[in-house]
């Protein structure tokens, strides 16, 4: 019966084989031709600056834009690239530069929608303190 339970626990962790490895890509860069570019924001394990910019070039790609403060940048590569861009260890994740809009549902806030006349009106010198 050991031998068994042996056996077992021994195929059971050879079929899980361990972890797989976390997708570092966002699903939308799949939607476009092999053989066009992208713009992309990827965020690095470290630091951006020379190093990025060269693995970027040795790529095909071009720096458009480097974060410093937040360790991002945006790039332009090519979708060849992608996957081998995603296999670098210092990249944290590859995701589309898409489009930032304002809801046209959004209500305005403006002085007359917090009431601000009113607020600009109070008295609000203090001539004491308690």
């Amino acid at each position: 019966m050991k031998k068994l339970a042996i056996s077992f626990l021994l195929v059971a962790a050879g079929c899980y084989g361990g972890e797989t490895p976390k997708k570092k890509t966002s699903w939308d860069l799949k939607n476009f031709a092999i053989n066009s570019s992208v713009q992309v924001i990827v965020q690095w394990q470290g630091a951006v600056g020379e190093t990025t910019t060269q693995k970027i070039a040795a790529l095909g790609g071009t720096v458009i834009s480097e974060l410093k403060s937040i360790g991002s940048g945006v790039y332009s590569v090519p979708v060849s690239a992608i996957d081998t861009l995603a296999a670098d260890p210092d990249v944290k994740f590859i995701s589309k530069d898409r489009t930032v809009r304002k809801r046209s549902a959004a209500v305005a806030v403006t002085p007359a929608t917090i009431n601000a006349p009113y607020a600009w009106n109070l008295d609000t010198t203090v001539t004491e303190w308690e």
